[in-house]
């Protein structure tokens, strides 16, 4: 097993090196930019490895024990021709790089790659969720939080108008406040992360299908609703206290409302999971059974 590790470890650094190795200033440049859904999507990847760290006694033990086919070979080199085709962006070349270690790691140790596959998905379903929505329905989602934001804003006695993905409020002073609505703004990347955050606690404490089915839709639907109350106050923040108390509130919001639906989310599933997880035991925490801004750079 060690021999096949190293073989592994040593493909898969000589692959980052010379197939991508054009792309890493791609992913840097995006790091740089410090907007709130590079980190959320560098805490779900924690997350994964933090999974997959703990099942390592599973994965040693598949390791070890396992035999590999002719057609796992294939597949795995396959999946590693694929990962080299992917767009160049930042997104999927991280995607290329891990797709191209779990492909290496399929063709050297066969059926063992299901732990690592599975959190390579959770991933993939993180990063590609925004980037449908970003690519193939952008301008209904992006005007869908526009529709419901303006009533709401006037029913809180708020002058607001809004033209397109633009929305207006009367600032203090009596002019007004302005902000487009693009489709970061409209909390695409939000779905994604807490749909991927699901799965994960999915592999970690499944559920059944009847309960999977309305805990995800719930996930999704407090997702889309914690960004909309985002949009209330960042606007009434620009009602209140002009435009930059509202590009201020901006640069920060999201760090609170989003890990705190989250937080809140997971206490309903730990209420509902029938099953312990291995991210509880792990951390000590004894889980009985219970019951169990503007229109392009806008307020993304």
């Amino acid at each position: 097993m060690r021999l096949r590790l190293w073989l592994w470890a040593l493909g898969w650094l000589a692959v980052v090196l010379l197939a991508f190795r054009g792309r890493w200033e791609l992913v840097v440049s995006e790091l740089s930019k410090g907007a709130p859904d590079n980190y959320f999507n560098a805490a779900v990847l924690t997350l994964c490895l933090l999974w997959v760290y703990l099942r390592r006694r599973d994965l040693v033990s598949r390791m070890r024990s396992s035999r590999v086919t002719l057609p796992q070979a294939v597949l795995g080199l396959a999946m590693v021709g694929a990962a080299l085709f992917l767009p160049q962006t930042a997104r999927f070349t991280v995607l290329g790089l891990l797709l191209c270690g779990l492909g290496l790691f399929i063709a050297l140790f066969g059926r063992a790659a299901a732990i690592p596959g599975m959190a390579l998905a959770v991933l993939a379903v993180t990063l590609l969720i925004p980037w449908a929505i970003s690519r193939y329905i952008r301008g209904p989602f992006a005007l869908a939080p526009v529709l419901a934001l303006v009533p709401l804003l006037s029913a809180l006695g708020i002058p607001a108008l809004h033209e397109g993905m633009v929305v207006g409020v009367v600032g203090p002073s009596g002019d007004w406040v302005y902000a487009g609505i693009n489709v970061g703004c409209a909390g695409h990347t939000a779905l994604g992360i807490m749909a991927g955050l699901f799965l994960l606690m999915m592999l970690d404490a499944p559920l059944s299908p009847r309960r999977a089915v309305p805990m995800l839709l719930l996930a999704l639907a407090g997702a889309w609703l914690q960004n909309l109350l985002r949009l209330v106050i960042l606007f009434s923040a620009g009602h209140l206290w002009g435009e930059a108390a509202l590009w201020s509130f901006h640069s920060y919001l999201s760090y609170i409302l989003l890990p705190a639906w989250y937080a809140l989310f997971a206490f309903i599933e730990l209420r509902v999971s029938p099953r312990g997880s291995v991210l509880g035991r792990a951390s000590g925490v004894a889980r009985p059974n219970l019951g169990q801004g503007a229109v392009e750079g806008g307020l993304a």
